[in-house]
């Protein structure tokens, strides 16, 4: 047997014991699901995806995009202690029997006990951003004539170019817990900051863009999941 043969079938031998240890089934009245490991060397691949009725035939999708349809909520709010598990690829079929009849709960729960793994509902505030001082908001206006807006995320600062108040909300919602919206157009600009606490940005966001936050009495909902 040749080198490319051994390493064929190791391959091979490892993807099957990885599916076997990750994969199972069950057919009941109301759904059907199966789930497995996708396939090692998969890439291409299909995925078809009907939240209602339910119905879910896909070929590679991660764990933190299954528990996002489940859920039914964005997965930028369910967090993984474990962030190996979020982007395990599995192949996954489910099927919702009854139109009349939700599945979604029932399915997640059976998930997450087979996986060994618990969710956590946690809730943080959630504010709705606008300008205050205009002034203050003006010395940091792009000069650029162009829509093009760029997000450049460091390890320890992030830079806004040409971004308006909707792009801002969006790294702030990627960036923390707290939930943050913008209802209102604004001009494009340019602005840097040190990575910090929310709080503390908060404050500095007022200071220099002379904005404001106030509480839109809308928790934010985030899923964590952990190792049960």
């Amino acid at each position: 047997m040749n080198l490319l043969k051994k390493i064929f079938f190791l391959a091979l031998f490892i993807t099957l014991n990885s599916c076997k240890n990750n994969s199972f089934n069950a057919d009941t009245e109301t759904y059907k699901i199966e789930i497995k490991k996708a396939a090692y060397f998969h890439h291409d691949f299909t995925n078809h995806i009907q939240k209602t009725p339910l119905n879910i035939n896909a070929e590679n999708i991660t764990l933190k995009e299954i528990f996002g349809i489940l859920i039914k909520t964005d997965t930028s709010n369910i967090k993984f202690d474990n962030e190996k598990s979020q982007n395990k690829k599995y192949a996954l079929l489910i099927k919702q029997k009854d139109e009349n009849i939700s599945v979604n709960e029932v399915v997640l729960n059976k998930i997450i006990h087979e996986l060994k793994l618990k969710i956590i509902k946690e809730k943080y505030q959630s504010f709705n951003i606008t300008i205050k001082d205009s002034l203050k908001y003006s010395k940091f206006i792009s000069n650029s004539k162009n829509k093009i807006s760029s997000v450049t995320i460091f390890k320890d600062s992030i830079i806004l170019s040409n971004c308006d108040l909707n792009k801002l909300a969006e790294v702030l919602n990627s960036e923390f817990l707290e939930k943050t919206t913008c209802e209102t157009n604004s001009e494009r600009i340019n602005y840097k900051w040190k990575k910090t606490s929310f709080d503390k940005l908060k404050l500095q966001l007022k200071n220099d863009l002379g904005m404001n936050f106030f509480n839109s009495n809308n928790d934010r909902i985030i899923y964590r999941i952990k190792n049960n």
